[in-house]
């Protein structure tokens, strides 16, 4: 397997580990803490992919909770459609942080 390709199947996993986490819980901010660390996580590790990265692991969220919508799984509280869209900015600002912290100790 590529090395290109691990970091994207770790991302993916995380992702939809907190879109499942995210869909047992009645509060946004623990998911939004675990979607900016692992963001940060994978941008510090691959930053030339950091924006790629947040995007696979944010993609978890809005794509457990269609998957729940589809299955007519109950969930703790009531969103409105497309609300987990949202995922995506922590986990595109953690890779970016991670990223720019990576690039910061190069030099």
């Amino acid at each position: 397997m590529s090395n290109r390709v691990v970091p994207f199947l770790l991302a993916a996993l995380l992702g939809a580990g907190i879109g499942l986490f995210d869909r047992t819980q009645s509060e946004v901010q623990p998911a939004v803490l675990l979607l900016f660390a692992c963001g940060f996580g994978l941008g510090f590790a691959r930053p030339r992919d950091a924006w790629a990265n947040g995007l696979v692991v944010g993609s978890g969220v809005p794509i457990v909770e269609l998957v729940g919508r589809i299955l007519k799984v109950p969930a703790p509280w009531h969103a409105a459609p497309g609300s987990s869209l949202f995922a995506f900015v922590p986990a595109l600002l953690g890779a970016g942080a991670g990223a720019l912290v990576r690039i910061a100790l190069r030099r």
